[in-house]
């Protein structure tokens, strides 16, 4: 039997490669259609089928984890019809059935990165710790490989991404094949709508939807929009690539100090996490160069660095066991699926009739909201918390009179201490 540092190892192995195996093509699909001649709209269009049906697969995949007890068989499914869907996006002559395929696409890929995540977790549940520094591999193999890659379709040509996709597929299926599947932590029965239903019932869980949803919903167009922020102020494809090598690069570290943060109270980190994306959101507001782009996506990057932890963290401890999967799933779907259709949907339009400066103005006022909000519940656990000190403290403290009985009845009758 394989010792846990091996099969850790594995599991930060396979983060890597499912991470580079995501951008090698679908972090430059927006680049990739938008040179077959897309317009912004379309893109936005495209963009929020993508996420609408990643919604539903995050449901569909999670729950199939759950009922069937397993997370290895799932992702190694998942990741067969990746390279399909791959190969049909490139080799698609039909910008409408393009479209449908990057539709089908948000259905499989978004689930598979919940799916693994909860994979590492079951496996050392009891070290829970371990989440951050995989997590972080990632994103640092994904910040070096698209420093390059942006750099290597801009003069090779977008043939790179089918070629490159393959051969990290390949490694996802070779190194999961190795990884033992999750433990059985419950037993596998039968999931029902309402066990599904039971996580509307965690209000710390609920209030966690709430929040991802209005982070999710500002700060959407701006990630998935990035080409046409950076077109705007004279970017191009190999901007992108340093703006993602930038970012990964910049959270990285986040992710390995999460053990440390885990420290601090849950809603002050949340809170950090809706102020650092506006601070984003006014700096590209205010870009006049791809740097300022860059930064603004820097900032971003550093909070999601905190958030994914946190939000691993609050489903971990509130949410059963049995509900692992969907309830890591629906928390991604709510951030990255669900708000950013609505998002998306929007934005086409208001970008072809108004410019993309109204929507980060758009953006600006929705993540204020979030802000708001946690503030909310900051000062709510703190007065709580204050007035549960001040009752603790004015309750008097009786003292144990067994001894005093034995010694002095009458005494001990009348001991206490104010």
């Amino acid at each position: 039997m394989e010792t846990e540092t091996k099969v850790l190892l594995k599991f930060y192995s396979l983060e890597v490669t499912y991470w580079l195996s995501f951008g090698s093509f679908t972090a430059y699909a927006g680049a990739f259609v938008l040179s077959k001649g897309m317009s912004p709209s379309m893109l936005s269009v495209m963009l929020a089928g993508y996420m609408l049906f990643a919604f539903f697969g995050q449901f569909f995949w999670g729950s199939l984890c759950d009922r069937l007890n397993t997370n290895k068989k799932i992702f190694r499914i998942g990741n067969l019809l990746l390279l399909l869907l791959y190969v049909c996006i490139y080799f698609s002559s039909s910008l409408t059935l393009t479209i449908v395929l990057y539709g089908i696409l948000g259905f499989v890929q978004p689930p598979l990165a919940s799916n693994l995540d909860t994979w590492l977790l079951k496996s050392f549940h009891h070290r829970p710790q371990v989440y951050g520094p995989a997590r972080g591999c990632a994103s640092l193999g994904f910040a070096l490989f698209m420093l390059g890659f942006g750099y290597l379709i801009q003069q090779q040509g977008f043939y790179v991404m089918p070629i490159s996709a393959f051969f990290f597929i390949m490694m996802n299926l070779l190194i999961s094949s190795s990884i033992p599947d999750s433990p059985k932590l419950v037993s596998g029965s039968k999931m029902s709508v309402k066990d599904i239903g039971a996580l509307s019932k965690v209000p710390r869980y609920v209030f966690l939807l709430i929040v991802l949803f209005f982070l999710g919903f500002a700060i959407s167009p701006l990630n998935n929009l990035k080409i046409v922020l950076l077109t705007r102020v004279g970017g191009n494809v190999s901007y992108q690539g340093f703006d993602s090598f930038m970012a990964c690069f910049s959270q990285f570290p986040f992710f390995f100090l999460a053990g440390k943060l885990s420290h601090f109270k849950v809603n002050h980190r949340l809170l950090l996490c809706s102020i650092l994306p506006l601070c984003s959101i006014i700096i590209t507001f205010l870009a006049v160069s791809p740097t300022m782009v860059i930064i603004g996506s820097v900032i971003t990057a550093i909070s999601y660095g905190i958030l994914l932890p946190t939000t691993r963290e609050i489903v971990t401890k509130n949410v059963s066991a049995s509900l692992q999967t969907t309830g890591h799933g629906v928390s991604d779907a709510i951030y990255g699926s669900f708000s950013g259709v609505l998002s998306l949907v929007m934005v086409g339009q208001i970008i072809d009739n108004y410019g993309i400066k109204i929507v980060i103005l758009i953006c600006m006022t929705i993540q204020s909201v979030a802000i708001v909000m946690v503030t909310l519940k900051v000062k709510k656990s703190q007065t709580v918390a204050h007035l549960n000190e001040s009752f603790v403290s004015s309750q008097p403290v009786q003292t144990d009179t067994t001894l005093l009985k034995a010694a002095d009845p009458v005494l001990a009758e009348g001991s206490m201490i104010i």
